[in-house]
Formats: structure tokens, C-alpha cells, sequence
């Protein structure tokens, strides 16, 4: 078995290339482990980014929280990303909606990092 060793601030070339990883602050390793099991550390919600013809009533769903309004896009966070696009399809299905523009966006490791670097030790 081989051991390489990377260092980097890019997060995303971390997570592409690395199957261990070390987080230095100030010189001290603050976490070590596989970006996955840093990323799932802390309980993060999925993000889901969604835009339609029009802007619709207030809603509300069983999987879905409403985050923030911002530029013509919904944001909504959950913990059940299947349920909560399921509903949120049928939502637009039911209701006529033309839906613009769709994103789904995980935690990741970047985030992570700078939460890691900012704590207190």
C-alpha cells in the first residue's frame, strides 16, 4: 500500500483525491478521518434550490423547511431529500407550476473546514 501525502486549502480536490484527511489549525491537526465521516460529523441538511414561473402561496410540507426567499429562488432544507422532493414535484404537479431552474446541494467538506478552523479550542 502506498501513502501519499496532499496538502491543499482547495476542499474539492480533497474530497476527489484523498481517502484520509488531516484538518491543521494553527499547526495542530483538529480532525483526522475520511471527508465523509468529517462532513457527517455534524448533522447537515440537504438544500433544495427551486425556482418556478411564479412564486407560490406559503406553503407547507411534511419533509420540506422553508429557509429563505432570495431573487425568485426557494430554499429549502431537509433531512429526507426523496421524500422531500417528492413532495415538493407533486406540489408543482397539483398546483400548474412550470418549475425554471431545480439544485440540490449536500454539505461538504469546504463548509466543514472553515467550521473547524473557526472553533474555539
Amino acid at each position: 500500500m502506498s501513502v501519499y501525502r496532499f496538502v491543499t486549502h482547495d476542499m474539492a480536490e480533497v474530497e476527489a483525491l484523498c481517502d484520509r484527511v488531516a484538518i491543521l489549525v494553527d499547526g495542530s491537526i483538529r480532525k483526522i478521518g475520511t471527508p465523509s465521516e468529517i462532513v457527517l460529523e455534524v448533522k447537515r441538511e440537504t438544500v433544495i434550490c427551486v425556482k418556478l414561473d411564479k412564486e407560490p402561496e406559503d406553503i407547507m410540507f411534511d419533509h420540506l423547511q422553508l429557509r429563505e426567499k432570495r431573487y425568485g429562488y426557494l430554499y429549502y432544507n431537509t433531512d429526507s431529500p426523496l421524500q422531500g422532493m417528492t413532495e415538493l414535484i407533486q406540489y408543482i404537479k397539483d398546483n400548474n407550476y412550470e418549475l425554471v431552474d431545480l439544485s440540490i446541494s449536500k454539505p461538504t467538506l469546504e463548509e466543514r473546514f472553515i467550521e473547524i478552523a473557526k472553533e474555539e479550542r
